[in-house]
């Protein structure tokens, strides 16, 4: 009966995904880097669907950073799946310390989710 309720007020085809918080979170959610070093983070999402869902992934940087290429990756997740979206770039060498808000936009099937989660890298 709550799985039928919260069913009507999510606007999804499962009403975990209005329940379940975390169904696209950033792993690590943070790093330490060197200026220069790589950053990796998977984005790791959970299809509540009974059919598979294509999801695509962009990083989104800190202008300070002055990245000219998104950090961009994509898959089809099974039902009732994790799926992974592996990103990756380089921090700038310019010398920026400190720590920095990466924000994920998302494209989930049909729907654009910006900024839906982060990662945090720190520039020591």
């Amino acid at each position: 009966e709550r799985e039928r309720l919260y069913g009507d007020l999510f606007p999804w085809d499962h009403p975990n995904y209005g329940i379940d918080e975390s169904w696209v979170r950033c792993s690590p959610y943070e790093q330490r880097l060197e200026p220069g070093g790589k950053a990796h983070l998977d984005v790791v999402m959970t299809n509540h669907s009974s059919a598979a869902r294509r999801a695509h992934c962009a990083a989104v940087f800190p202008r300070i950073w002055h990245i000219r290429d998104r950090a961009v990756g994509g898959s089809v997740i099974r039902p009732g799946k994790d799926g992974l979206i592996p990103l990756s770039w380089v921090v700038p060498k310019d010398g920026l310390k400190g720590r920095f808000v990466v924000p994920v936009d998302v494209i989930y099937g049909d729907r654009f989710l910006p900024q839906v989660t982060e990662a945090i890298v720190e520039v020591v």
